[in-house]
């Protein structure tokens, strides 16, 4: 049972991995606009549903995260791709720092926010 769910497994990895690494190689300015459009709106709906649920505040602290997540998760894939691994590895721990920073210091901006509103 468990040799057919990994053939099984396999076979839907390769029908989906096939025509998108096809479609990268082939169109690839189509294929990286399609990609970064679909980052772009994968941001602005949970943007959107963050201020749905906790308001523009917390939209907004959710937007800095994500933000320093993309950017280093940038840099760090540009600096793999051009084989540069002592400078990706410098970016992944900024972007860890940052990422932590942030979260710690937005951390206390919430705890305003809720003594404000109660």
């Amino acid at each position: 049972m468990f040799i057919l769910l990994l053939v099984i497994c396999g076979i839907l990895c390769s029908l989906s991995a096939y025509p998108l690494c096809f479609f990268a190689r082939t169109f690839q300015t189509t294929y990286t606009f399609t990609v970064s459009f679909m980052i772009l709106a994968l941001f602005a709906f949970l943007t959107f549903m963050q201020i749905k649920k906790h308001g523009v505040k917390s939209a907004v602290f959710f937007s800095v995260k994500f933000l320093i997540i993309a950017a280093g998760i940038s840099a760090f894939l540009s600096s793999v791709f051009s084989a540069k691994r002592l400078l990706a590895l410098i970016f992944l721990a900024v972007t860890v720092a940052a990422f932590v920073l942030s979260s710690h210091f937005l951390k206390s901006g919430r705890k305003e926010l809720a003594a404000e509103s109660a």
